[in-house]
Order: structure tokens, then sequence, then C-alpha cells
């Protein structure tokens, strides 16, 4: 039986500012095998990020719930959170997130010593990782003097290099060329490949979108279609209630009383 790495129902989120409420999720479900790599797209604005940092444990949601490789993450505390993150999560951002002031191997080997890895062993792998990635020679620059497909390596490096077990990818060839995208993809799919990590990424590319086994269509909140690789776009329909909305419906109705006829007086001579 194939194992499940997120298990995710009825997800609702919404913010308040003041009187008004935005429903951002709107009772997604959503299942991603281990070794899988999803993609999730759609318009701005649609709650595919939002979903991204819920499933992360990034954000809480409103209510439902998500389950990474069988744990629930309402049941952890914070600590439990940003732990579970750090050792078994990886993370590709749109716009890298490096430390600027660091070299391009310090910002991959900081995971690891965050986590309590020593120093030079975790200089050992980073150094390593980066020649996997095709950066051995610029890993001791800074991400200033880097380009944007070597930032963007930069990038999958970190988030790889703890070995996670499922990578979130959030617009993660956003700012770059169809060229140096592709590379992006093809070291992506390498490393997929080699590590066994399932991937749930975000895009608005339709090319990064085909790389995916299977892709997402979101609007509104909630999913409307998905596309299996190589197939055509299926219509699938989701809970869109808010959670306090759910009624109960009687499975009979109430049965109404039959008027009894009442037979006229006869008048007697």
């Amino acid at each position: 039986m194939t194992e499940i790495m997120v298990e995710a129902k009825s997800m609702h989120k919404i913010y308040k500012t003041g009187k008004v409420e935005v429903h951002a999720l709107r009772g997604v479900d959503l299942t991603v095998r281990k070794g899988d790599m999803i993609a999730i797209m759609g318009p701005s604005g649609c709650g595919k990020t939002t979903m991204l940092n819920c499933m992360s444990g990034l954000d809480d949601l409103t209510s439902g719930t998500i389950k990474i490789e069988g744990n629930d993450l309402a049941d952890m505390s914070d600590n439990e959170k940003t732990e579970h993150r750090a050792k078994r999560m990886g993370f590709i951002f749109q716009f890298y997130n490096l430390l600027p002031v660091l070299t391009a191997v310090e910002n991959v080997e900081m995971p690891l010593l965050v986590s309590g890895t020593p120093a030079k062993e975790a200089r050992t792998q980073a150094e390593e990782i980066m020649e996997v990635v095709g950066l051995g020679k610029v890993m001791h620059s800074k991400p200033g003097a880097l380009s944007g497909g070597e930032r963007q390596r930069t990038t999958i490096a970190r988030a790889l290099i703890s070995k996670p077990a499922i990578v979130w990818g959030d617009e993660l060839t956003g700012d770059l060329d169809d060229e140096t995208a592709n590379s992006i993809m093809d070291l992506v799919e390498k490393m997929r490949r080699e590590t066994k990590a399932t991937f749930v990424i975000v895009t608005h590319n339709p090319e990064v979108g085909k790389r995916a086994d299977k892709i997402l269509y979101m609007r509104s909140g909630t999913f409307v279609s998905v596309e299996q690789k190589g197939q055509k776009p299926v219509p699938i329909k989701q809970g869109t209630e808010r959670p306090q909305e759910r009624q109960t419906v009687n499975p009979e109705p109430e049965a109404k009383p039959t008027p009894t006829k009442v037979k006229p007086k006869v008048k007697q001579g």
C-alpha cells in the first residue's frame, strides 16, 4: 500500500480585519503520496500560498486537519512544529531568503548548524551539495555576487541539505528567464529522484506544472480541477461552505397532520 505524506481534510482559513472576513481557504481536501511531486496552480490571491503556509505549519488553520507523515499539526506545540520543520521539511522560496552577509555555502550549512550538527561536519556536507547543484566554483561568494539562477540553486541546496521528507516550493522559478527556469526544474527533478523527497510546489508557470505528477487548479480558496500527468484536466468539487454555516439535514420531513373531515349536521323534521 502506498504511504501517504500529506493528508489534509476540510481546510478552512479565515482572516479577520475588523468586521471584514477574507475566506482564503474554503474546505480544501488534499492527499499527497510519498515521493510524488504535486503542483498547485491558480490566479494570484486564490489561496495557494496560504495553503502552503498552513500545511507546513507556518500558519494555523481556522478549522480542518492536516497530517504530515501521520502527525497531526494541531497536536504539536510551536516548538515541536519548528523542530519538525527543521528536521523533516525543506523550503524553496521565490525570493531566495538568503542571508546577504553570509557566503552561499554558509547559507546552505545553516539548517544543519541550527539542528545541532557539528560545524566541521556541516561545512563538509554543504560543500558536497554545492558541488552537486553545480556551484562548486562560487560557493564562497555572497548572494549579491550570484546570478538569479545561482541564488535559486543555493536555495535548493539549502532546502535539501537536511534530507527532508517533504519540500515546499513557492514560485521557485518566478523571477527567472525561461532557460534558467528549465535548468532549475531539471535540477529539482534530479534531486527528487536522488533523495526520494516529496515536492509540493505553487506556481503560475504551466511549464513548471507539467513537470509534476499532478496539477491541482485552484480558484477562490478551493480546488476546481485536477490534471494527472499526460491527461486532460478533470473537474472536482470540494466543500465551499463556511465552518459555521454547515447544517444538519433531517433525513425525513416532519409529517403534517391530516385534517379531519366533519360531516354536516342533518336537520330532522
